[in-house]
């Protein structure tokens, strides 16, 4: 039942997301056939520049949409109306989060690579400036590289973060958006709380965090992320019982 609850998302996303996908990659090929023609007219020139900046636009809204539409498929499923089947599914509750987090997350990572592909696409990014950079300060392109991806991955976790969230405030019968604000005003904190603890404890290992020589600010900085990014993985295990709870125990479905 969790592979069925799974694929039923995945169609729901897919079924939601087609056209904006679609708008964005046409949007791009436009700009591409524009951007090899531009230079013969002048015409094509301002057209080329119009159709780049939309083909931006769409590309980080379909992001951006891609995101909310997992929020939303949750809450709708799950704590509001749709919450009734899915909660007589023969299914626990620990398989209907991860079936709907693990479709969440494919979803938004259709929508990050089309983006990242699209952005080459139209030279937002350029596969030789970008190896041109690895050759002559690699160090920098692994920096960059890892921060990329702890980013993708932060994010990614930061559905499950939303999910918490979302099934703690909402076993509450008023101000439920209020207590989301501020229940992510608690985890913004500890958050920061935990980064500050982790940049001093690095530190005081390895004073060249604040060195002048870029290359030992890098290796200096690069455990401080991935011990952040161990952070929030253990952030995003524990909103998985969070959600876990509240969703078994203090289930509270919004109608309407």
């Amino acid at each position: 039942m969790m592979k069925k609850l799974f694929k039923w998302d995945l169609f729901f996303y897919f079924d939601q997301l087609k056209w904006i996908l679609a708008g964005s990659i046409l949007f791009s090929l436009v700009t591409f056939i524009f951007k090899e023609v531009k230079a013969s007219n002048i015409g094509i020139d301002f057209i080329y520049n119009t159709t780049f900046i939309l083909s931006i636009v769409g590309i980080l809204v379909s992001l951006f949409y891609a995101f909310f539409l997992v929020l939303r498929r949750f809450y709708l499923s799950v704590l509001k109306d749709e919450g009734y089947f899915t909660h007589t599914l023969p299914i626990s509750k620990t398989h209907i989060i991860l079936a709907k987090y693990l479709a969440g997350v494919v979803a938004v990572l259709i929508a990050a690579v089309l983006a990242i592909l699209l952005f080459f696409l139209i030279g937002v990014l350029n596969w030789n400036d970008l190896m041109m950079m690895k050759d002559l300060d690699p160090s920098s392109f692994n920096m960059m590289v890892y921060g990329v991806l702890v980013a993708l991955c932060s994010t990614l976790i930061s559905l499950m973060i939303f999910y918490a969230a979302l099934s703690y405030e909402f076993s509450f019968n008023q101000k439920e958006w209020l207590n989301v604000f501020v229940f992510f005003m608690i985890y913004y904190a500890i958050n920061q709380l935990l980064s500050m603890i982790n940049l001093g404890i690095a530190y005081l290992i390895n004073p060249n965090i604040f060195s002048n020589d870029q290359t030992l600010v890098v290796d200096a900085v690069l455990p401080i992320i991935v011990i952040n990014f161990i952070f929030t993985v253990g952030l995003g295990i524990a909103a998985f019982f969070v959600t876990k709870f509240y969703i078994s125990k203090k289930l509270n479905l919004k109608n309407g």
